[in-house]
């Protein structure tokens, strides 16, 4: 698609715009609902307990892709990519356990909230202050 192609959306006619918009929230719910998909899978794995066998000791990361087995249904892609995340997040890769903890909804706020009056600092503000204080 080429820029030359594109025509503004203010000089659509209003049908056209409807339709635009239309699509648009059909894509928007398909979207939030695979991130919801994502965020259940990933909120049950989650919450599965690492348990071996009947003596309770504990499993190792490469036995964790028995999930499958355990909840009794089939496997698709996107619940084999979380299970490779947990492998993964299990043998000490930071990446896997932020991805699992941010799409499960557990994410840290990157949020920096300042508030207040901040100076203002500029080349030559000394001789500004110094200007006033001789007046």
């Amino acid at each position: 698609m080429s820029i030359d192609n594109l025509i503004p959306f203010s000089e659509l006619t209003e049908e056209e715009q409807r339709a635009l918009a239309r699509k648009g929230g059909q894509a928007s719910v398909k979207a939030r609902r695979e991130k919801k998909m994502m965020r259940e899978i990933i909120n049950t794995i989650l919450e599965m307990p690492l348990k071996g066998d009947s003596r309770s000791k504990m499993v190792s990361a490469e036995e964790v892709s028995s999930f499958a087995k355990l909840k009794g249904k089939n496997v698709d892609v996107q619940t084999g990519i979380v299970m490779a995340q947990v492998i993964n997040a299990l043998k000490g890769d930071r990446q896997a356990a932020e991805f699992l903890r941010d799409t499960s909804g557990q994410s840290i706020a990157n949020k920096l909230d300042i508030t207040g009056a901040l100076p203002v600092v500029f080349s030559g503000e000394d001789k500004l202050i110094d200007d006033d204080a001789g007046n």
